[in-house]
């Protein structure tokens, strides 16, 4: 009975941790790289993102892989469909792949990696998902930056709604409030996408790549010239940078997409020139550590022989 009330407190304490609320910035603003994958699978990794269940898709150079959430090897998705994938958009049915070659397309796989069609969508320059239940018409956002318009799509590629916005806009994101968010070199804007308004604030970029909005609302952009990834409280106020440039664990070379999972870890990716390409992943330091000091106290030993009953 001891063994099975120690394990249970093992376990609540794994949860607790798992389930920590990214918003909980009181602990500090320092992140940590604790993981580094992908090394021996792909090239020029690009976009990136997260599955409803953790996993990891990562844009590789004529296809996707898929890694569980420590990094581990799952399988290889659209190898033969895909000629240049760019950026990924997931929901808990589809698969979205920006595939740059020829007309900017955008394909679409079933949640089994198995390709379904290609959606009549041409020019695309940026792709998120809607998870918006008050959005409840279409699948995915689709940024056209030659008409300057930030579009929503059903998963079938029939547009719904569009709105016109006179910015020179880059890669594009979406929380699950309906709002979209994009990174200029000169501002971050967020859309409302239901009633229009937009938002945006003056920031200093150089040459912005991936953006990605956390479940709190906080902003990360990846940045180049240096290589860095800045973070952004809901109002646009700077709270951090994670990585910088350089080699060695968490050294930044050529970072292009960024994902953000339901337990705040941050994923990068990253082009090292001359060396093997990597997956990155952040975590808040303070919140590491309140984790370790929380299983230190953890009423742990031994089990006697009477306990194992």
């Amino acid at each position: 009975m001891k063994l099975h009330v120690k394990l249970s407190l093992l376990l609540l304490a794994v949860s607790m941790f798992l389930y920590i609320p990214f918003a909980a910035q009181s602990f500090g603003e320092e992140y940590i790289c604790v993981a580094e994958f992908g090394q021996d699978k792909m090239e020029f990794p690009h976009g990136i993102a997260i599955d409803p269940s953790g996993n990891v898709y990562v844009c590789g150079t004529d296809a996707i892989q898929k890694f569980t959430p420590d990094g581990k090897y799952i399988t290889t998705i659209g190898k033969g469909k895909l000629n240049s994938p760019h950026e990924i958009a997931i929901d808990k049915n589809n698969i979205f792949v920006l595939d740059l070659s020829g007309k900017k397309i955008v394909a679409k796989f079933s949640a089994d990696g198995t390709f379904n069609k290609t959606l009549n969508i041409d020019d695309v320059a940026g792709i998120a998902i809607n998870s918006a239940p008050t959005i409840n018409l279409g699948s995915i956002y689709v940024l056209n930056m030659k008409n300057r318009t930030i579009a929503l799509y059903t998963s079938n590629g029939d547009k719904v709604a569009q709105h016109h916005i006179d910015k020179f806009m880059q890669e594009i994101t979406s929380d699950s409030s309906g709002n979209v968010f994009f990174a200029s070199d000169s501002e971050i804007g967020k859309l409302n996408f239901k009633t229009g308004k937009l938002t945006t604030w003056n920031k200093q970029f150089n040459v912005p790549r991936g953006i990605a909005v956390d479940q709190s609302g906080n902003i990360y952009v990846v940045d180049r010239n240096p290589e860095k990834i800045s973070k952004f409280d809901p109002a646009g106020t700077f709270l951090t940078q994670i990585g910088k440039e350089g080699k060695g664990k968490g050294g930044l070379s050529a970072a292009f997409g960024l994902a953000v999972d339901s337990k705040g870890f941050v994923y990068a990716t990253d082009y090292v020139p001359g060396n093997l390409s990597h997956v990155k992943k952040f975590m808040n330091a303070a919140l590491l550590k309140k984790s370790k000091q929380l299983f230190k106290k953890l009423p742990i030993d031994t089990p006697k022989q009477e306990d194992i009953k």
